[in-house]
């Protein structure tokens, strides 16, 4: 410390390695609690702050769209205090432009849970996955417990996700 003052700084920021799925399209969100506040493009936006929300209903889903096939071996789902405690992750292996529909054939069943935990729900993949299309089937809402202690219960919540990020282990520092 140079002066009586005390320490001081103007910011403090964290950086890691950018999703593989930052600039890919969200080009399938089954509700909206907010179309104009709390888009669906805001899961692959990279933005810490923006989320999308879904109605108050179970049984919602999303597609992705990462424009071209990505491989990945590493997922992690950021959830605001309204999260899945059952969801679903998918690919597919179409690779044109013609993305399929959300009950297709051809959805395979990559990984998933049925004891969400909320925040971040991080899946390590046994094999890479390589797909330029993802489905996330979002089945049973919960919420925090500090939400539950305000009132709000999980039936009366949405589902609701910060981000959904890809990664290749390998290459994270």
């Amino acid at each position: 410390r140079a002066l009586e003052y005390g320490y001081s700084f103007y910011s403090f920021e964290v950086y890691g390695p950018k999703s593989l799925g930052v600039g890919g399209d969200v080009i399938y969100a089954s509700s909206f609690e907010n179309a104009s506040e709390l888009p669906a493009s805001a899961i692959l936006d990279d933005k810490a702050h923006t989320r999308w929300a879904s109605k108050q209903n179970d049984h919602e889903g999303l597609i992705f769209d990462f424009k071209a096939p990505v491989i990945f071996d590493l997922i992690k789902v950021r959830w605001e205090v309204s999260f899945a405690r059952i969801f679903k992750i998918y690919t597919h292996a179409e690779t044109s432009d013609t993305s399929p529909a959300r009950d297709a054939d051809g959805w395979e069943y990559l990984t998933g849970t049925e004891a969400g935990l909320g925040e971040v729900d991080t899946f390590k993949l046994k094999t890479a996955a390589t797909s330029r299309y993802v489905k996330v089937e979002l089945i049973q809402r919960e919420t925090s417990e500090a939400t539950k202690k305000t009132g709000r219960y999980p039936w009366e919540s949405t589902f609701s996700i910060y981000s959904f990020d890809i990664y290749k282990e390998a290459e994270l520092r």
